[in-house]
């Protein structure tokens, strides 16, 4: 049957049974404590550790029967020299290990932890924008986002991004541009002055910045689009919603009288319009938890909304009701006048 995947606060890893709730699996963490949540490649579970810090791998693919517990030890990677210090990592089996330190990143063998690469950085923010099998892309603080090689480090491209900034997010999107047919193109997320703060929280991790810089980039480093949600102060995971053919960003931003207010912005990544739908104050100051978005049924007919915001507020969006038929099922002739008629599903126009 199916199974629930447990990552605990030491590193211990159980599987449950969700038909017969019995524990299928157990793994042992060895005190390794997760710096957020883990991800799921296939049948390893893949967990950046900070205390030591490194990469837990967890091997999944061990079938036994439902009532038979399985003690299968976990594959580990760590850094030598910056063991209590890493704040992001990526692995690419049979490859690599990248590592995002305190001092720089790190590039590490798959097998033998002999280290391929380095670069040096004193500051205790994220620079990893995107790892793949073949690339390496590292935010300079300094203002430059460079492309390298992932064995041998050697800089493929650069390109000029906003000075202070950290990485948050990359996304993949189709080139719109004359000429650029079939390339790979992403959308780089970035905080404006994100060496400002950054705290931890569990099961998430919250990145603050004065504003959200965006650019659109292809794969051979030509940057096509450049977009600044700015204000005075931002927080931001990097998450988004995909609706038809525009994206969803939700976040806490403060104006210029430091009032926080929790954002829904449609951003079209084609040639990055944006503009807010809908937004919820709070209460306090905004650097704690972000903003959380909820598809929910508001009533027993089965009516659906938007619920938005966080801990401290959240606003109910919910779309204008449709007129009860008329006689034989008719619509009544004055609908289309008030403006009471909607197309499609509740669910679609709350997307809307």
């Amino acid at each position: 049957g199916e199974e629930a995947i447990v990552l605990e606060s030491d590193g211990g890893v159980f599987g449950v049974n969700l038909t017969s709730g019995k524990v299928r699996r157990r793994i042992s963490g060895g005190g390794h404590t997760p710096l957020g949540p883990p991800k799921l490649r296939g049948t390893e579970l893949v967990s950046v550790t900070t205390r030591p810090g490194g990469v837990v791998v967890y091997d999944l693919s061990d079938r036994r029967s439902e009532d038979q517990e399985s003690t299968v030890p976990a594959v580990k990677f760590k850094t030598r020299s910056d063991a209590q210090k890493v704040i992001a990592a990526a692995l690419i089996p049979k490859i690599a290990v990248v590592f995002d330190t305190a001092s720089g990143v790190l590039v590490e063998s798959y097998t033998g932890g002999d280290t391929l690469w380095r670069t040096r950085n004193s500051r205790y923010v994220p620079t990893l924008a995107r790892v793949n099998a073949a690339h390496v892309w590292i935010v300079d603080p300094r203002g430059k986002l460079r492309c390298h090689a992932l064995l041998s480090g050697r800089v493929l491209w650069e390109v000029s991004v906003p000075k202070g900034c950290t990485p948050v997010a990359q996304f993949e999107t189709r080139s719109e541009q004359p000429g650029e047919e079939g390339e790979r193109t992403f959308w780089v997320a970035l905080m404006t002055e994100g060496q400002m703060a950054r705290r931890r929280y569990w099961p998430s991790m919250t990145e603050n910045g004065k504003g959200l810089n965006l650019i659109k980039i292809t794969e051979s480093g030509k940057k096509l689009c450049e977009v600044t949600i700015g204000g005075k102060g931002m927080t931001y995971l990097g998450h988004r919603w995909t609706v038809r053919d525009r994206w969803l960003l939700v976040y806490n931003q403060a104006d210029e009288n430091s009032v926080w207010t929790s954002r829904a912005t449609s951003f079209d990544p084609v040639n990055g319009d944006y503009e807010v739908l809908f937004e919820e104050p709070i209460a306090g100051k905004g650097t704690g938890l972000p903003p959380r978005l909820a598809l929910v049924q508001t009533s027993a007919d089965g009516a659906l909304a938007l619920a938005f915001g966080n801990s401290e507020g959240f606003g109910l969006f919910r779309p204008q009701p449709t007129e009860p038929a008329g006689p034989k099922g008719k619509i009544p002739e004055d609908a289309a006048a008030n403006g009471t008629i909607t197309e499609g599903t509740d669910a679609e126009e709350a997307a809307k």
